[in-house]
């Protein structure tokens, strides 16, 4: 030993595979390399159903894969329920109307009770609001029921064709918002203690070489 440091017989280097490295200080740390696979967010997965039953009279997306926005007419219902629920809610309209030309508050007031009555099973069935101000200025009922599409996304399962009979409770389609994507990477166990909530992620994709997502 002398202030150079340790010497060790150039031979016995070779032989028992001794490797030097220059003393430096740094934070100790670990790259892990994992195969993982982009998915859809579970948060952002929309099943589309309907609460009546009815037959699948047109459909506006009738294929899977399609970009649909929030609000898009994916297909239409004919529903025997919806029609007299539609005929109900106009008859009690010009039931109350009768009974203001005629001057009884209380009577008026049984027809309003009756009337919001009718127009929350409509609205309890996902009727818009703005469908039932629709059927008011009309006068008359439609006899089918446009389904909308709960978020702007893709269409990753349709479910239904025309034609269909469909019962309450039916999931008719599946949308998914893929503006935001998991990535789900399978991490050795021995690598776990390595991996904590917060640390930043490289990933790279085959099909765009060169290219690295944080």
């Amino acid at each position: 030993k002398d202030a150079e440091g340790v010497k060790i017989d150039p031979t016995v280097v070779q032989n028992i595979g001794v490797k030097t490295e220059e003393v430096k200080l740094h934070t100790l740390s670990r790259t892990v390399r994992a195969p993982g696979k982009v998915a859809v967010d579970e948060q952002r997965i929309f099943m589309v159903n309907t609460k009546i039953s009815g037959w699948v009279e047109e459909l506006f997306v009738d294929f899977m894969y399609m970009t649909v926005r929030k609000g898009q007419p994916l297909m239409t219902l004919y529903s025997p329920e919806l029609l007299t629920a539609q005929e109900e809610y106009l008859q009690a309209i010009r039931y109350r109307d009768r009974l203001k030309a005629g001057g009884d508050s209380a009577a008026v007031r049984g027809a309003e009770q009756l009337l919001q009555s009718v127009r929350t099973h409509l609205l309890n069935w996902d009727i818009a609001s703005s469908e039932i101000q629709a059927l008011e200025d009309r006068g008359t009922a439609v006899r089918t029921m446009t389904i909308n599409s709960p978020s702007s996304g893709i269409v990753m399962e349709k479910k239904v064709a025309k034609g269909h009979n469909v019962t309450a409770g039916t999931d008719l389609y599946t949308v998914a918002d893929l503006s935001t994507v998991w990535v789900e990477a399978d991490i050795f166990q021995q690598e776990i203690s390595w991996v904590k909530i917060g640390q930043t992620a490289e990933i790279q994709i085959s099909y765009l070489p060169g290219k690295v997502f944080t």
